[in-house]
């Protein structure tokens, strides 16, 4: 990982996400989807990452590669809080 690589990481995983920051199109929803079925899918993954360090390590970001299990927490946890103070939640 190059130098931006490591400030950006730093900063994404020291502070909160800013309000209104860029969504990749990939991400957003054209067509309607069922509220409730998202819901408990969040929640799943959110337990299956709770789960700990076999199932975080089978994965590698797709920007910074491997992480460790402390910055896989951080980074899950500022996500999932921006998204939540997004929403009202």
């Amino acid at each position: 990982m190059g130098l931006l690589g490591r400030l950006i990481k730093k900063r994404v995983l020291t502070n909160e996400f800013k309000k209104n920051s860029p969504t990749a199109p990939s991400f957003i929803f054209k067509e309607k989807y069922d509220f409730e079925k998202t819901k408990l899918e969040l929640i799943q993954k959110t337990r299956n990452f709770q789960k700990g360090t076999k199932i975080i390590q089978l994965r590698q970001h797709p920007f910074w590669g491997k992480l460790s299990n402390e910055d896989w927490n951080k980074l899950q946890w500022n996500h999932l809080d921006h998204h939540l103070k997004q929403f009202g939640v």
